[in-house]
């Protein structure tokens, strides 16, 4: 049988981590029949401190990501511009369909800058 591996995140989200197939599956994605098994062994990780991504931008989580940027700030003195990038989250918002409007707002203004 498969091996199936769960994180469960902070916010009480389970995702699959990594599935590792069984020999049986091994030989037939061989056979180019992709396949794995009905039921699986279940593996979990320990419990994460952290939300998981889709949750990292609700509301109930902003003083997290005040945090996060505040520790970041910390440990980085002086670096100032280009700190969600450097801080890794950056694309997160972006990932789950969700848009900065002042953020936007200001990069097309740059846009429209450099046109004129």
């Amino acid at each position: 049988m498969c091996h199936k591996l769960f994180q469960e995140y902070h916010c009480g989200c389970i995702k699959i981590a990594c599935i590792t197939p069984c020999p049986h599956a091994i030989a037939a994605a061989a056979e180019r029949i992709p396949t794995l098994c009905t039921y699986f062994f279940t593996r979990k990780l320990p419990k994460s401190a952290h939300p998981c991504l889709k949750c990292y931008m609700q509301p109930q989580y902003a003083d997290y990501r005040k945090r996060w940027m505040d520790d970041y700030r910390a440990g980085h003195p002086g670096v100032t511009q280009e700190i969600e990038r450097l801080a890794g989250i950056e694309q997160i918002p972006g990932r789950m369909g969700l848009v900065n409007v002042e953020r936007e707002m200001e990069r097309m203004g740059s846009v429209v800058k450099r046109e004129g």
